[in-house]
C-alpha cells in the first residue's frame, strides 16, 4: 500500500494532513492557512532579553522569540529585522524566529547563513554528488548556499541552474523589500501545505490524496503531483477511517489489543501517562504477564506521541515490575521505537519512583491544541 499523505478538512473544518504507511496512521499535521510557518517578515524589535541573548519580535499582529547567541552585532529595541518563523506558538510560548532564512524549491533549498552545498543522503553515487555540487558551486556566496535536495539527481544542469537563479532572485526581492518595508510586514509568505507536500515527497516519495479544492488547485498549479478524491458513496475520511484515529487521539483513554489501556492527562508542565492491565487477567507467571503488557504499551505510546505532536516532559507510570532488568529493556525498546520519528525524542531512564523520563521536541502544537484553539 505505501505511503500516503491525506489532505482533508472533514473534521470541524480543521485542514489536516493525515501520514498513513500501509494504511496505519503515524502522523498528523496541521495545514490551517492561519498557519504562519515559514513566512517571512520585517520584524520589529519590541523587547530585548540580555541575560539569555535573545529578543522579542513583533511580526504581523503577533510576535516572536529570535535567538541572537551567534548575531554578530547586537539588536536594540526599535531595530528592524528580516525573521522567518521557524516554530508555531505552543501554549505560552511565541513563535519560534530566526534569521537563516530558507527558500524551497523543487530541487533545491537556498540557505541563508548556511555557505555550503549539502546533498540529500538518498543521493548515494560519489559520481553524482560530485557532479550536482559542482553545477551549484558558482551560485554560492559568503550570504547563502544551497541543499540539492533528492529530486535533483535526475534532473539536467540546465534544469538546476534556472533554480538556482530563480531562488536566489526571489531572496534579492525579499532584501530589496524589506530595506522599504514598515515594520511588522509581511514580505513572503509559504503556504504550508506546500512545504509538506515537497517535504513529503522527497522523504516517502508516495501519494498525495485530497478532498480539498483548495489544495488540490494550489497543488496543481505548482505541478506537484495529487489525485483529487471525488466523494460519492463514501467520503475520504470514511475510506481511511479518518474519524476513528482522530477519535483515538483525541480521546483520554487508549485501548490495546491485550485488553489493557492506556490514560493520557495533560498538564501546563508536562503530560502523564498511565498503563492500566485492564481486562486482562493475570493467570500464569505475573511478572512476565506485566512485562509483555508494558511491551506492548511502549509501542503504542511511542505512535500516540507522534500522532498527538505531544512534546516537553513525558512521564510514563508503567505496571510495576519487579526485575530492574526489564525496565532497561523497556527504556532501550521506547528510544529505538522513538528513533523513527521526525521530531527529536528521547526516554533517560527511571525516576525513583518508577517513572519513565522521556523529553520531546517542541516543535508544532499538539493535535488537542490545534483541534480547540
Amino acid at each position: 500500500m505505501g505511503t500516503k499523505l491525506i489532505v482533508s478538512g472533514f473534521y470541524e473544518k480543521h485542514l489536516l494532513g493525515f501520514y498513513l504507511k500501509d494504511g496505519e496512521p503515524f502522523k498528523i499535521e496541521d495545514l490551517s492557512e492561519n498557519n504562519i510557518v515559514g513566512n517571512i517578515y520585517c520584524g520589529l524589535v519590541s523587547d530585548v532579553v540580555k541575560n539569555i541573548d535573545a529578543c522579542f519580535v513583533e511580526m504581523g499582529k503577533t510576535k516572536g522569540f529570535l535567538s541572537t547567541k551567534k548575531r554578530k552585532a547586537p539588536l536594540k529595541q526599535g531595530d528592524k529585522v528580516l525573521v522567518q518563523v521557524q516554530h508555531d506558538a505552543i501554549k505560552t510560548k511565541d513563535y519560534g524566529l530566526t534569521e537563516h532564512i530558507t527558500l524551497k524549491g523543487d530541487y533545491l533549498v537556498l540557505t541563508v547563513g548556511n555557505t555550503s552545498i549539502s546533498i540529500s543522503q538518498k543521493i548515494s553515487e560519489a559520481k553524482k554528488r560530485s557532479q550536482l555540487k559542482n553545477y551549484l558551486l558558482p551560485y554560492a556566496n559568503d550570504e547563502f548556499g544551497f541543499i540539492i535536495r533528492t529530486k535533483s539527481e535526475h534532473a539536467s544542469e540546465t534544469v538546476l541552474i534556472q533554480e538556482a537563479e530563480a531562488l536566489i532572485e526571489s531572496f534579492n526581492e525579499i532584501k530589496r523589500k524589506f530595506e522599504h518595508s514598515t515594520p511588522k510586514e509581511i514580505l513572503h509568505r509559504e503556504p504550508k501545505i506546500l512545504r509538506i507536500a515537497t517535504d513529503f515527497l522527497e522523504q516517502y516519495d508516495g501519494e498525495i490524496i485530497s478532498d480539498h479544492d483548495a489544495t488540490v488547485r494550489l497543488l496543481q498549479s505548482e505541478k506537484i503531483p495529487v489525485r483529487r478524491f471525488e466523494t460519492g458513496k463514501i467520503s475520504l475520511g470514511n475510506l481511511y477511517r479518518l474519524d476513528q484515529v482522530m477519535a483515538d487521539c483525541l480521546g483520554r483513554k487508549v485501548w490495546l489489543k491485550s485488553g489493557a489501556y492506556l490514560i493520557f492527562d495533560y498538564t501546563e508542565a508536562l503530560t502523564v501517562i498511565d498503563v492500566n492491565s485492564g481486562k486482562i487477567e493475570m493467570k500464569g507467571e505475573k511478572e512476565e504477564i506485566v512485562y509483555r503488557i508494558n511491551q506492548e504499551a511502549v509501542n503504542e505510546i511511542a505512535k500516540q506521541i507522534s500522532l498527538r505532536n505531544i512534546s516537553g516532559i513525558i512521564l510514563i507510570d508503567f505496571i510495576n515490575m519487579k526485575q530492574k532488568e526489564r525496565q532497561e529493556l523497556l527504556l532501550k525498546q521506547m528510544n529505538e521505537q522513538l528513533k523513527s520519528q521526525s521530531v527529536f525524542a528521547k526516554a533517560f531512564g527511571f525516576t525513583q519512583l518508577g517513572l519513565m523520563e522521556l523529553s520531546r521536541k517542541k516543535t508544532d502544537k499538539s493535535l488537542h491544541e490545534i483541534v480547540h484553539s
